[in-house]
């Protein structure tokens, strides 16, 4: 590696491969900022680390269909899902967006939304520390979040939930969750995962992608090691996931999200007794598991 500069400038730092005894440019990397700094002071961590005193580390779930996945750990199957229905436009072809009457036409609505292929894929493993952070890792730290939830350390399993979309052109596949199982079982309850630094259950993405890690090792990167992870990964194509890893080993999974740019639920499954089990970002291409809808009349 070499290194260049002028003082109060931007630092070029060119990465050289050697192929059988010649030396090549394999990548040209620019920072605005000393490339070993840590993404958060050491002394800044416990603000990404503690939760605010008497901050709860979860929030039932409204389950109103409106605005809420009555059910977000039953989006991980293989099989088919249906997609959520769009209520901004289905209330300008109604007279009444209230009362008995728009709840039939709403069931009514849910009902006919179309369906899509869906599967699980695992991505990959990465080991916690007991505390883990959400959000748009494109952003650095500007749109990363910690959960006021801590679980037991161990090692996650990463899986994204992907659907099909059929389009002129062909079908492709779209991320539309992905979530971190932290234990055996399945979640017998879901909660709104609290967040923080601020207050808040869902993350905002200005990337086109979200992660989940480990918010210990997240916060210890420098800027050269986040910038490592981040760049591998590949064209941003919807269909995207893959381990966040800087070249040490993964901290956390990313992934495509969804329909891009947004703001998207994050959801704790807990067992009987209230231990997480998985975490989860839901990216609202899909809603709920729904029949096959091949042999079925669909009026």
């Amino acid at each position: 590696m070499t290194r260049t500069g002028v003082p109060g400038g931007s630092i070029i730092e060119i990465t050289l491969l050697n192929q059988a005894g010649e030396w090549l440019i394999d990548r040209i990397d620019e920072y605005h900022e000393n490339p070993g700094r840590p993404l958060v002071p050491e002394e800044g961590h416990h603000k990404w680390l503690r939760a605010p005193n008497g901050m709860a580390p979860c929030e039932e779930l409204a389950l109103h269909p409106e605005t809420e996945n009555p059910n977000p750990g039953a989006l991980f199957h293989d099989g088919w899902s249906r997609v959520p229905v769009d209520t901004f436009q289905l209330a300008q072809r109604v007279d009444e967006t209230e009362g008995p009457q728009w709840q039939r036409t709403l069931a009514e609505a849910q009902r006919r939304a179309p369906v899509l292929r869906v599967r699980v894929q695992t991505v990959g493993s990465f080991p916690h520390a007991g505390v883990l952070a959400v959000g748009d890792a494109g952003s650095g730290t500007d749109l990363m979040y910690s959960c006021a939830l801590r679980v037991r350390p161990g090692i996650a399993t990463a899986q994204a939930l992907l659907a099909t979309i059929d389009t002129k052109q062909g079908p492709y596949e779209r991320v539309a969750a992905v979530r971190a199982v932290l234990d055996d079982g399945e979640p017998v309850r879901w909660c709104a995962a609290v967040l923080f630094p601020g207050v808040g259950t869902a993350v905002g993405v200005d990337s086109g992608t979200a992660a989940i890690v480990d918010a210990t090792a997240y916060m210890s990167l420098t800027r050269r090691q986040w910038w490592n992870a981040w760049n591998p990964f590949p064209e941003r194509r919807w269909e995207d996931m893959g381990m966040f890893d800087c070249g040490t080993g993964p901290i956390g999974v990313m992934t495509s999200s969804g329909w891009g740019d947004g703001t998207y639920a994050v959801y704790w499954g807990l067992d009987r007794d209230g231990r997480p089990l998985q975490l989860m970002i839901d990216y609202g291409v899909v809603q709920e598991a729904a029949a096959s809808p091949l042999g079925q009349s669909r009026p």
